[in-house]
Order: structure tokens, then sequence, then C-alpha cells
């Protein structure tokens, strides 16, 4: 597992230092998506979710995943922990369980259907219990 060593935060906007060096934000600090910055803030991912409303056959309210990536300028961002820890500050700054799609194979209008290192990614999100 990754490491980011935390830099600071301000208003639900962390700053993390990657263990290659490079510098990312991420912020949770509106609760339909999170939003992952490089050093020169420019986005290099994004985390829609949709508030369900003890919705998906859950007993509680939660956020569902609808579209997720970290690769908009490359893949450099993508396997260094990012994903992992802006799901563990949304979750802990929202208070509700995470929820995702089944690798299912269905294609979805929202877009929450599994494409690319989404399926391990959400396997592995929910050995750790990060996703429900």
């Amino acid at each position: 597992m990754k490491k980011l060593k935390l830099i600071n935060e301000s208003n639900q906007k962390y700053r993390y230092q990657l263990q290659n060096g490079k510098r990312i934000t991420i912020d949770v600090s509106d609760d339909s998506h999170i939003l992952i910055t490089d050093e020169n803030n420019d986005e290099i991912g994004k985390f829609e979710l949709s508030y369900k409303d003890n919705g998906m056959h859950y007993s509680q309210d939660n956020y569902y995943i609808t579209w997720m990536y970290l690769d908009l300028k490359n893949s450099e961002y993508t396997h260094q922990g990012i994903g992992r820890q802006a799901l563990i500050l949304f979750k802990e700054n929202y208070g509700l369980p995470i929820t995702a799609a089944s690798n299912d194979g269905i294609r979805r209008d929202d877009g929450s259907h599994l494409t690319g290192d989404a399926p391990g990614f959400v396997g592995k999100m929910r050995e750790e219990g990060i996703i429900d």
C-alpha cells in the first residue's frame, strides 16, 4: 500500500506529497465530488458521488460512486494511493458509507459501471472496508 505524506489541510482540502515527490491536493469540500489536482492546481482526477436515501438495498443512507478517474493528464498518478486516501477522507468528512456498482458487465446510464482499473480498485476498497 502506497503512503501519502500529509503536508497540510484547510477547509476540507488536503495537500499530500507522493512517494515519487509529486504533490497533490484532495478536495472533499463538496459532497457531490472529490477533486484531485496537481501542484499547479490542474485537475488530474475526480470522483463523482450521488447521495442515496436508503438506496441500493442498504439499510442506511450512503454515497454511490457514479464516476471516477485519476488519469486525466496521464497514468502517472494511478496506483499511488490517491484514490484510497480520497475515499477515506470523503467518508470521514461526511460520515456515511460509500457504495459502488458491481463488476457485472452492465453499462449504466449514470456512468457507474466499472471500466479500466475500477473493478480491481473497487474490489480492493471493499476488502479494506472503505467501500461497502
